[in-house]
């Protein structure tokens, strides 16, 4: 006879009080030949029942220990050992991560600890999270002099690999020779310039290397006759609060610790988002995206290592070409293309090389070289998601028999908004699934109908709203905002 209780085909099922006070009157009416249920107040009825409620605790302390086991039942610190047993833990708070663009003195050390803040309100601080240098070693932007002695002189720049040289000729002045400079450097990665600045009421004229990617750092070698008048440098800073900190670019300029030889500093690349310790459904959530790094396939492996090791990353999604040719989208033959949203790009691309099979090629616009453990470089390849922007006109209509809640447009906005988060690269928009949370979170309601209007363009309006249902490219991800979802109120 198959199991009535405990751990069954169908899981546990608890065997409760009621059902061990009738086994147990059961059995002793059996063998003494009378009910004790009968008479509540019976000594032989409470003895059952104060025996049997101990019984009953039991059977709910093997409940939770069953529940206890399994990810998606397990609470708190039961949740976090159930997760161990896949190779994963919650993922703890961190914060913010921006690189910002420091300029000064070639050779300024930046401590570590070393506060800049916004000039947004509320303000926000940010500190120096190592030791780092603004130095023509780790250039992004350099400002150059040269010196003239009278003499026709070579001047050479020297950018990471390359060597460019210019030979001064008879009579050529300072504006003649940076001229020769800048058309000598070629290097595609790097834009030379020559302006002029007012320097101490001077004006002068300087030669300018900027590197193309902003997030990029070179290393410039110069002759004794060209030297640095002024030098930027990427230097990483983390924001003092955990959790997600963004701030518009151009607003972390304010220098709290004064450092000879630091002028200024300035966010114009995108940060690497922080994060609240997950709670108890984000870990869950995240624990089926992220147990994939075990995987057979390597396109799962690839995503989930990303998931787990990368921060401030929100979407990954992977695609294989396995065919001798290549696919409809482009991918190269024996290829794959990761696409990611969110999380530092070095971060990234070493997940992908630690990760992928070798002899696997990659897809995509950003680059990076990846070093091995015997120093030869690997070229990375991987994409950024194009943002789809949604537009969405909800129409509620009331629940006569049901007061509706006064903030009923703000929750439902919420409620979409949670929703709509959790999708990743590639997944399309269905409008139906966001019913269920309208419903849950916003009383009073008796229908809700959504229809959306989508645009890759963040500045256009909805012309209108006349789509269910929002397809999604394979390198697009659907991006949602409270400012873009009208709510609108049916019913007296």
């Amino acid at each position: 006879m198959p199991k009535e209780y405990g751990v069954t085909k169908e899981g546990f099922v608890l065997k409760r009080l009621d059902t061990i006070l009738v086994e147990v009157n059961d059995y002793q009416k059996e063998g003494l030949g009378f009910d004790p249920s009968v008479n509540p107040q019976s000594f032989l009825s409470v003895l059952n029942t104060s025996y049997g409620d101990r019984v009953a605790e039991l059977w709910e302390l093997a409940m939770s220990i069953y529940f206890a086991s399994y990810p998606s039942s397990a609470d708190g610190v039961s949740l976090d050992n159930a997760m161990q047993f896949g190779g994963i833990s919650r993922l703890q708070r961190a914060r913010t991560i921006y690189t910002l663009k420091c300029t000064g003195q070639d050779g300024t050390d930046i401590p570590y600890g070393s506060m800049v803040r916004s000039t947004t309100q509320p303000v926000k601080q940010f500190r120096c999270s190592r030791l780092q240098r603004i130095s023509r070693e780790s250039f992004r932007e350099i400002r150059l002099k040269v010196v003239l002695d009278g003499s026709t002189q070579v001047f050479t720049v020297a950018i990471n690999n390359g060597t460019y040289s210019y030979q001064q000729k008879e009579g050529e002045d300072e504006a003649a020779v940076l001229d020769g400079l800048k058309a000598a450097i070629t290097d595609p990665a790097y834009i030379a310039t020559v302006e002029e600045r007012t320097v101490d009421d001077e004006t002068v004229k300087e030669l300018v290397v900027a590197a193309v990617n902003r997030q990029s750092s070179g290393a410039m070698v110069l002759s004794e006759n060209i030297v640095v008048t002024e030098c930027s440098s990427n230097i990483v800073f983390e924001s003092l609060e955990y959790g997600k900190v963004i701030v518009p670019n151009g607003t972390i300029s304010e220098i709290v610790t004064i450092i000879p030889g630091w002028t200024s500093a300035t966010n114009d690349i995108s940060p690497v988002a922080g994060r609240l310790t997950e709670t108890d459904v984000e870990a869950r959530q995240s624990y089926i995206r992220r147990i994939a790094v075990r995987s057979k396939s390597m396109v799962e492996s690839v995503t989930a290592a990303i998931y787990d090791n990368v921060q401030g990353v929100t979407a990954v999604t992977g695609y294989e070409n396995d065919d001798d040719e290549p696919d409809a989208a482009g991918r190269k033959p024996h290829s794959i293309e990761i696409v990611v949203d969110g999380g530092d790009e070095g971060d990234i691309a070493q997940q992908i090389f630690a990760n992928k099979t070798n002899g696997i090629g990659t897809n995509g616009t950003i680059v990076t070289d990846i070093a091995d453990e015997f120093g030869n470089f690997h070229t990375i390849r991987f994409n950024r998601p194009e943002y789809l922007y949604v537009w969405l006109k909800v129409t509620l209509t009331r629940n006569p028999k049901e007061a509706v809640a006064p903030n009923y447009a703000a929750r439902t906005k919420e409620s979409i908004i949670k929703d709509g988060e959790s999708l990743t690269v590639g997944e399309l928009v269905l409008t139906q699934t966001f019913l269920a949370g309208i419903y849950q979170n916003v009383t009073g309601v008796g229908m809700v109908e959504i229809k959306a209007f989508a645009t890759t363009n963040p500045s256009q309006a909805p012309t209108a709203y006349d789509l269910d249902n929002i397809e999604v490219g394979p390198r697009q991800k659907a991006v949602f905002d409270v400012s873009r979802i009208e709510v609108n109120l049916l019913g007296n």
